[in-house]
């Protein structure tokens, strides 16, 4: 049996990957759809439609009765995708683009 300090990063990288996969697998099995929504092709101020049930998802809904943040993806100090849920079908949503925002800064 190898002791923690044996196993590589490799290693350790192959076992993340293994378990992300199961999930999204579970979660795929309970009928969850994932999409990802490109911000830099949405017109308007950022809002758009569930790619699955058409609810409007607006950045200024604060409420979190319309979608849910799941996750923020950052990449240094950046904002690189956020996963969000919808609430009315449970769609789970990445939104991308962002590289668009630092480029304006």
């Amino acid at each position: 049996m190898c002791s923690m300090e044996q196993v590589s990063i490799k290693h350790l990288d192959l076992i993340r990957y293994i378990v992300l996969i199961n999930s999204w697998e579970r979660l795929r099995l309970q009928g969850i759809k994932f999409y990802t929504v490109d911000l830099t092709k949405v017109g308007g101020r950022g809002e758009f439609k569930c790619p699955r049930c058409e609810t409007e998802i607006s950045p200024d809904d604060k409420t979190e009765k319309v979608y849910t943040i799941l996750e923020l993806v950052m990449k240094g100090d950046r904002l690189e995708k956020i996963l969000l849920q919808c609430n009315r079908c449970k769609s789970q949503i990445y939104l991308t683009g962002f590289h668009a925002l630092h480029k304006i800064r």
